[in-house]
């Protein structure tokens, strides 16, 4: 069997094309405190129930990426009417939340990067008693900014916030310290 030059050349740029690709795709795994704050009846309800917060991305430049986003909730919190607990508690849980988001990055030196996250957000929460719940899906465009530090070449350390919701007198933010994976 005969390989000619143009086969290795074609099987080389192969191979360097898909471990290009590969080294573009990235992996965050982060502890979200979310604040809930809501005006109902002109009272101001609040909880901060937490998630655990995943984010894959792939980097389509140096200065832009594409990420998909998954959270899933890590218990419960009380719920405040004008900053007190309720004689018969309230409890406010994330079940579940997902987003698609592009994210601007841009270099500081070697170690930090300083980033953008824009995108749409869903999200499901469980509010209860000890009698009654009840569970409400919301989504909503989500933005906000962020930095990496860099660990090591493919290792980093993240930290992020997020306006996840804002509607209806109903704001949700998010806090993200998390870290990440360069394939």
């Amino acid at each position: 069997m005969q390989i000619s030059m143009k086969s290795v050349a074609l099987a080389a740029s192969m191979t360097m094309a898909s471990v290009q690709v590969l080294a573009q795709v990235y992996g965050e795994i982060g502890y979200q405190a979310i604040t809930i704050k809501s005006t109902v009846n002109g009272n101001d309800v609040q909880s901060k129930p937490d998630a655990v917060v995943g984010y894959i991305g792939y980097d389509l430049h140096d200065n832009l990426a594409i990420e998909g986003s998954l959270s899933l909730g890590v218990g419960s919190a009380d719920t405040t009417v004008n900053g007190a607990s309720q004689r018969n508690p309230v409890s406010t849980k994330i079940n579940h939340g997902y987003g698609i988001f592009l994210k601007p990055k841009v270099r500081v030196n070697e170690s930090v990067e300083l980033f953008g996250r824009l995108g749409y957000a869903q999200g499901k929460s469980t509010s209860s008693t000890v009698t009654v719940s009840s569970s409400e899906t919301k989504s909503d465009w989500a933005y906000g900014l962020g930095v990496s530090y860099a660990l090591r070449t493919k290792t980093y350390l993240s930290a992020t916030w997020m306006r996840l919701y804002d509607k209806d007198s109903t704001k949700s933010n998010g806090l993200t310290v998390g870290v990440g994976y360069k394939f």
